[in-house]
């Protein structure tokens, strides 16, 4: 199976192309046809290769179910066998490539499709479901991310730093794909509606661990350009600003094999220890030039910050992410501030997709006020940073998702967690939107329709 470099800073098309590589040939070499492998394997059952082979063909013929089957077993009598645990990280990436495992897949339906895991470990913020050496963590029953767990360090579960990038609401954005492995770290954000499996728009958070070591910004430069040459000769690539610790620079993909062509904005950092990377994909032409300067803003107003810093400087206070980070802020200390935010009838008909669930806002908006006015922390003295979520319903706890049908279809909703610095699991917190630029707060606005 073909591998990330640690210190090739592959770009985001280069990354699929390496999945769809897994899902295509198994992360092995072709075998011939199925019924010659399976007549194989049935003659010497015992011999592992034989059925590695009917594996690794069922999978490139696209039967990931019956390769999947297969692979189990063979995990179960070879645990340590690699081509098994490639054969297993193969499947799971066709998996994830097809958007069956994205974010938000709820774990019933994760075991539904893979059977019950070889291992279930509970983990500080939720579990983690193994198969063969492929993890699945998930919070609040629901995917979070997918990690390889085959020489993972704790390095790669640590940042020192990460990337804080201001993309907007509209459209709203939403993580598809994180995960973890060899050094990488990576989360693939979709615009809603879109996913991994189908996406015309794509932004993509790295870090490559311990990438930064003794390199000079010129030579990952260097690297990172001959890569993309790799990956196709006819690609154009634009340095447009470099300093000694990031650049930002564009690449222009060419259409090719049936593929549409693909435009893309990148800007690297070297951190005290790892490469960090942001990029923004278009799949097809070069975007218009309103479109063009929009991104060069937000990936040059993007900052590399480290871990548990505080809020984004006061000329991004206007962004929807600070706003509900003052939110946040307000009903720290006290949840009787939340006062301020207590949403008006007015707002809450702007939210309510019927007269009758106005009705039932209203009555739930007074109840949760009146415990509200009640007082207290909301977060422990050591939680100081904050978390954003939101607003695709899908982020939210499932019931959101479940009464999606009594709000407004164009209402966004913002949920926020208190944690300690370094950590992402604390006190939780949900219910903010905006209405005509004002904030209010309605905790747990679902429950108005149990």
């Amino acid at each position: 199976m073909k591998r990330l470099s640690l210190v090739a800073f592959c770009l985001t098309s280069c990354v699929l192309q390496d999945l769809g590589h897994s899902q295509e040939t198994g992360g092995i070499n072709p075998a011939g046809d199925t019924s010659k492998a399976a007549q194989t394997a049935d003659a010497e059952p015992s011999d592992l290769t034989s059925q590695l082979k009917v594996a690794q063909s069922l999978f490139g013929q696209g039967d990931s179910a019956k390769a999947w089957q297969l692979l189990r077993g063979l995990y179960e009598k070879s645990p340590k066998e690699p081509g098994v645990l490639m054969g297993i990280q193969a499947v799971l990436d066709g998996y994830k490539l097809q958007g069956r495992l994205n974010v938000g897949t709820l774990e019933k339906n994760v075991v539904e499709l893979l059977g019950q895991p070889h291992q279930t470990v509970k983990m500080p913020w939720g579990i983690r479901l193994v198969y063969g050496a492929m993890a699945l963590d998930f919070r609040d029953g629901k995917v979070y991310e997918q990690v390889d767990l085959q020489g993972a360090t704790e390095d790669l579960f640590n940042a020192s730093h990460n990337i804080e990038v201001d993309l907007g609401i509209d459209p709203a954005w939403h993580a598809g794909v994180r995960q973890k492995g060899n050094g990488l770290t990576t989360a693939f954000l979709f615009p809603a509606e879109e996913s991994i499996a189908k996406w015309t728009e794509m932004v993509t958070i790295e870090r490559f661990v311990g990438a930064a070591t003794g390199k000079k910004l010129d030579k990952i430069l260097a690297t990172a350009e001959e890569q993309i040459k790799t990956v196709d000769p006819n690609a154009k690539v634009i340095v447009a600003e470099q300093d000694e610790s990031t650049a930002i620079f564009a690449v222009s993909y060419p259409a090719r094999d049936g593929q549409a062509a693909k435009q893309q904005l990148v800007r690297l950092w070297i951190g005290p220890r790892d490469v960090h990377r942001l990029a923004y994909t278009h799949q097809g032409a070069i975007p218009s030039e309103t479109e063009g300067k929009k991104w060069f803003s937000i990936i040059k107003n993007a900052e590399l910050k480290p871990t548990g810093s505080s809020v984004s400087p006061a000329s991004k206070e206007s962004s929807p992410l600070n706003q509900v980070k003052k939110v946040a802020e307000t009903i720290r200390l006290d949840l009787k501030n939340a006062s301020q935010f207590k949403p008006t009838p007015a707002a809450l008909e702007a939210i309510a997709a019927t007269v009758e669930d106005k009705a039932k806002l209203e009555v739930y908006c007074e109840k949760i006020y009146k415990e509200l006015e009640q007082g207290g922390p909301a977060a422990s003295g050591n939680q100081t940073e904050i978390i954003v979520i939101g607003p695709k319903f899908e982020d939210l706890p499932g019931g959101y998702t479940n009464t999606r049908k009594h709000f407004k279809a164009d209402i966004n909703f913002f949920g926020f967690k208190y944690v300690k610095p370094g950590e992402t699991s604390g006190m939780s917190f949900d219910g903010a939107f905006v209405v005509e630029g004002k904030w209010y707060f309605l905790p747990k606005a679902h429950r108005a329709f149990r």
